[in-house]
């Protein structure tokens, strides 16, 4: 889920502006444990019938791990143990194993590596690379007080990662999978995403706080910087497409998404949803995720126009065909939770735990958890 990751860059470079081991994460190296969930036998007739997880232990998804298999975690004694789950036949399988608590784990779009953040304390946080086999390619311990993680959608072994250091200060840094003991730290500030393969995206903040700010390109192979957009507060970059919301939106009745293929940028499109105000020239920007196999882009639209303090009047799950421009209502949800939605299937996870599925396709919503 993409907002979650704006709205805390935002709050670090507003904090920053105003203010100017040993027990590494351990790789299971048994694969062969597996949790049989009963009663729910698999045909090509029944694809879509989802399994939900009756394991007790249980306590959260952290998202996906292929077209058809999630990961979520289950907490025995000290340990925190990360399943793989087939959400149709019910099959669970043991991946990953931490003595921490784990925050996130962020796979790339192929599914074939997993950054993990794991958190010895408050002011440390451990980072290993997983391939899909679960065998630990990088664990590190960082000074940091989080991580974030972004992958190439172009070449599967590049990772941006972004540390959030204890000094209110930030470093972007691209790691290669195949050489992770190399670190590259780049001349650029958090927020930052893949533009192209050779490029990124990020917000030029300036050194008083604000709520927008320009967007500019870093090209890795100079590491020559050149303005894109002006005056932006949200933006979001997948594959082909690159979204983005101004600072001007905060005027009007409805809040404005404006898209473009990058290879064809002077062709804009443009869809809008209903606005939750604020006092200020804070712009509320709902969950929002790509769904790069429908070419969509899915996010939640307010019923009704209203305060976003004390909104209770429901939302619309919609997606936007970026093909056609057209818009479409999938569902009705009383709130707008995190989104996470699968690179290569129909799906989607919703809640903050992502306790429900929904299949964008037949528009049906499945619970995850039973207990």
């Amino acid at each position: 889920m993409k907002q979650c990751f704006v709205i805390s860059v935002f709050c670090f470079v507003f904090l920053s502006a105003c203010s100017d081991p040993s027990g590494i994460a351990r790789h299971h190296v048994g694969h062969d444990t597996v949790l049989k969930e009963k009663g729910h036998p698999v045909s090509e007739s029944s694809r879509l019938d989802i399994a939900p997880i009756t394991d007790t232990l249980a306590k959260r998804i952290y998202g996906w791990f292929n077209r058809n298999w999630v990961l979520y975690e289950r907490k025995i004694k000290e340990k925190v143990q990360v399943f793989k789950y087939h959400i149709h036949s019910g099959e669970s399988k043991l991946f990953f194993e931490s003595s921490y608590p784990i925050s996130k784990i962020v796979p790339n779009e192929e599914y074939s590596y997993f950054a993990v953040e794991s958190k010895v304390k408050d002011q440390h946080s451990i980072v290993t690379i997983l391939d899909e086999q679960g065998n630990i390619l990088l664990k590190k311990l960082k000074n940091a007080t989080q991580l974030d993680f972004t992958w190439s959608p172009y070449i599967d072994d590049q990772l941006l990662m972004i540390e959030y250091n204890p000094s209110m200060t930030a470093e972007v840094i691209l790691v290669d999978v195949n050489d992770p003991t190399k670190e590259d730290i780049l001349d650029v500030q958090p927020y930052i995403q893949w533009f192209k393969e050779n490029s990124l995206a990020y917000l030029e903040w300036g050194n008083e706080p604000s709520f927008h700010a320009p967007v500019y390109l870093y090209l890795l192979d100079t590491k020559l910087k050149k303005s894109l957009l002006t005056n932006i507060s949200v933006f979001a970059s997948s594959k082909n497409y690159f979204m983005y919301i101004t600072g001007n939106s905060s005027q009007g009745e409805q809040l404005p998404f404006h898209f473009f293929h990058k290879d064809h940028p002077d062709d804009m499109m443009e869809f809008r949803i209903n606005k939750l105000y604020s006092n200020s020239e804070f712009i509320w920007v709902p969950p929002f995720d790509w769904l790069p196999s429908e070419n969509m882009f899915i996010t939640f639209s307010p019923k009704h126009r209203g305060m976003v303090h004390d909104y209770n009047q429901g939302f619309h799950l919609v997606a936007f065909e970026l093909e056609s421009g057209k818009q479409k209502v999938i569902t009705e949800m009383a709130q707008s939770p995190d989104i996470n939605c699968s690179t290569n299937s129909s799906m989607c996870l919703i809640g903050n735990r992502y306790e429900q599925l929904i299949n964008i396709d037949n528009k049906k919503m499945y619970d995850l958890f039973i207990n």
